[in-house]
């Protein structure tokens, strides 16, 4: 299937005004086909290149880190990395864990957090739950209603702390996940903090390791 039916309208018009080198309009276009089908590497590519043109470096990069996190072919490659790298990939499909994110507790009315552990656990025994909270008031709530998993995003610190070392003392079984801004810089800042999990992208764009051979004759 060509890319511009898989993307939609916007591709097509993207590269209309990327003829008549009006970058600016095409970059916006490029970006939104590229939202709505990430494996579409032109208009990744052509978002980046666009934006890249016009001077609008963060939206470049943005759009460069998609197209290499969706390049067809990386993914085996990248996860077999990670693995070797002593990581693990997180979340290869939804159905790994039963996600109780605020998206879906917008859904949820009035029912109680206990309750909505029991029902989820009822009906899918062999899942973890996996809460993202965003306040620490909700953590407790949250810790208390028998999560498995509390993800943490752009937690400050002193936050994390307070939250780990409350689900330490009232329920050791839940784990908590640090995400967002987590690289190899402040990684062991965050576990020592008392995160058990690190959310992290930084491996899928890190440099490539630089690798040296020796040969040697055989006799």
């Amino acid at each position: 299937m060509a890319p511009q039916a898989i993307a939609g309208p916007d591709y097509d018009t993207a590269l209309n005004y990327y003829k008549q080198k009006q970058y600016e309009k095409a970059a916006v276009h490029f970006e939104t086909a590229s939202l709505r089908a990430p494996g579409n590497i032109s208009a990744n590519y052509y978002a980046a290149y666009c934006f890249h043109l016009v001077g609008k470096r963060q939206e470049a990069i943005q759009s460069y880190r998609r197209l290499c996190k969706n390049f067809p072919g990386t993914k085996a490659a990248a996860i077999k990395a990670v693995f070797s790298g002593g990581a693990s990939p997180h979340r290869l499909s939804l159905s790994e864990t039963l996600l109780v994110f605020p998206e879906h507790r917008a859904f949820l009315r009035a029912e109680a957090s206990c309750a909505t552990i029991v029902r989820l656990r009822r009906l899918w025994p062999e899942r973890a739950v996996v809460v993202e909270v965003d306040s620490e008031s909700e953590a407790r709530r949250w810790i208390d209603a028998g999560a498995d998993i509390l993800q943490l995003e752009k937690t400050p610190l002193e936050m994390l702390r307070t939250i780990a070392a409350y689900a330490t003392s009232s329920r050791p079984t839940t784990r908590i996940a640090a995400a967002g801004g987590i690289d190899a810089g402040n990684a062991a800042t965050y576990a020592e903090a008392g995160a058990h999990i690190l959310v992290t992208s930084a491996p899928y764009f890190a440099h490539p390791r630089d690798v040296a051979v020796t040969l040697h004759a055989g006799y």
